[in-house]
């Protein structure tokens, strides 16, 4: 896997993401394979993950009497940050999660975005090679989405993220790469530019302003033998051999009918299209 950029491990509930995770961090057996971070085989109950992989659990769990900084400190101490570089370490860190402001503040007072960028902090405090995000945005509002996919975006020069989700259109906005798992088995995994060009449509569409010219652009193509034609509203889509042969086609036939004017556009699957079609 890169050394960088944001890698979606995409699956339906029960399909290994979590499962997978914690192996990684070597708290589940592996029952067959190996698994190697930054060139150290992970071995059960036996590797210190926390100096190389940095973990956000779906739901994070604070201590809500605490502040933020005293938190990060707590968990600096605990990764055996030395005494002296931990209050410099907890703010910057603060800092890069947008927390600064509120360091100081109980933890009972966050909101749920803000309680997982505060795990994401306490992730990163030894700047780990690998970060795993287990669903870090699943019960978020769209403000605190965006905040969060702000935020791993900013990070992903610098280590390796690889963010579990069942929200396909989260991946789409912030993955480089996706890692599609079904029944525990990889059944997809490449660049997401890369998958959408294997799974492109042969589908034209013709937007028009209003139903009635869609409708008789429709009738007029439908005598044609080399596509498809269905009409829905104010849309016609044109089923053809390839895009490449059927975009002249096409628009040789709308020169030859002046009378119709609509905007060409070549239908994109959907990450969720993609996924269906794989797992079915």
């Amino acid at each position: 896997m890169p050394s960088s950029g944001i890698h979606g491990f995409i699956g339906a509930n029960g399909a290994g993401k979590t499962t997978t995770f914690k192996l990684i961090l070597g708290l589940l057996p592996i029952e067959e394979g190996a698994i190697y971070v930054a060139g150290e085989r992970v071995i059960y109950g036996q590797t210190n993950r926390s100096q190389t992989v940095g973990y956000l659990p779906d739901v994070p769990s604070f201590y809500p009497y605490m502040t933020a900084t005293s938190y990060l400190k707590l968990c600096a101490a605990i990764a055996q940050v030395p005494r002296q570089q931990q209050e410099d370490l907890c703010e910057r860190l603060l800092q890069q999660v947008g927390l600064a402001q509120v360091g100081q503040q109980k933890i009972r007072s966050y909101s749920r975005g803000m309680k997982q960028r505060l795990g994401i902090a306490q992730a990163l405090i030894n700047r780990p090679k690998l970060l795993l995000c287990d669903e870090p945005t699943s019960a978020l509002d769209p403000q605190g989405r965006k905040e969060v996919h702000e935020l791993l975006t900013s990070l992903k020069e610098e280590m390796t993220i690889v963010m579990s989700t069942h929200l396909l259109s989260d991946a789409e906005q912030v993955c480089d790469s996706i890692i599609m798992l079904n029944n525990g088995a990889i059944t997809l995994s490449n660049r997401l530019s890369t998958i959408y060009e294997r799974y492109q449509t042969q589908v034209i569409v013709l937007n028009f302003t209003n139903t009635t010219n869609a409708k008789d652009c429709a009738e007029a193509l439908d005598a044609s033998d080399w596509c498809v034609v269905t009409q829905q509203s104010e849309q016609v889509s044109l089923n053809v051999a390839t895009i490449t042969s059927g975009y002249p086609r096409v628009i040789a036939w709308l020169h030859g009918h002046p009378q119709f004017m609509p905007a060409l556009t070549i239908a994109t699957p959907t990450l969720e299209d993609i996924f269906m079609e794989v797992v079915q």
